[in-house]
């Protein structure tokens, strides 16, 4: 079901991919239901990665970053964003930074060969949880699929 070719952005790949099942829903009875479930298991397994990067937050400006980190749901894929309009340091408080010495020291904003030295919350929370997370979404992902398609 999950796993065939995962990225550091992108841990698990579903098979068949969400489009071809988004594509079967919308022939059931009821395709608005459906694709709302759909959105809340991407939403639940983004909140799983965003409550686990919250939990990372040591430092008072993480602290503050934490609050910003958000988790989203849409019927292709999950996501987890941090910052925006009203915590517009939260970047600083992920990656750190060079210049100011309100945040920790720089880690990085790309995947390298060793993810674990990117960022501080959202990014290791990936990398330490990603076992998890895919057993946890594989497992909603195929009930999803069994209430859906009980054939």
């Amino acid at each position: 079901m999950a796993g065939r070719r995962p990225t550091p952005s992108n841990p698990v790949v579903v098979d068949p991919p969400l489009r071809d099942i988004q594509r079967e829903l919308k022939k059931l009875d009821d395709p608005r239901r459906w694709t709302r479930e759909l959105r809340l298991v991407n939403k639940n397994a983004a909140e799983f990665v965003a409550a686990k990067a919250r939990d990372k937050a040591e430092t008072p400006i993480e602290r503050l970053t934490a609050k910003s980190i958000k988790a989203q749901g849409e019927q292709r894929r999950s996501k987890v964003s941090i910052g925006g309009a009203r915590a517009p340091w939260a970047l600083g408080g992920e990656f750190g930074s060079i210049q100011y010495r309100q945040f920790r020291p720089w880690r990085g904003n790309q995947w390298t060969a060793m993810p674990s030295d990117v960022g501080y919350m959202v990014h290791p929370a990936i990398e330490e949880n990603r076992d998890e997370f895919t057993e946890r979404y594989a497992d909603d992902v195929q009930s999803f699929l069994g209430d859906a398609f009980p054939d």
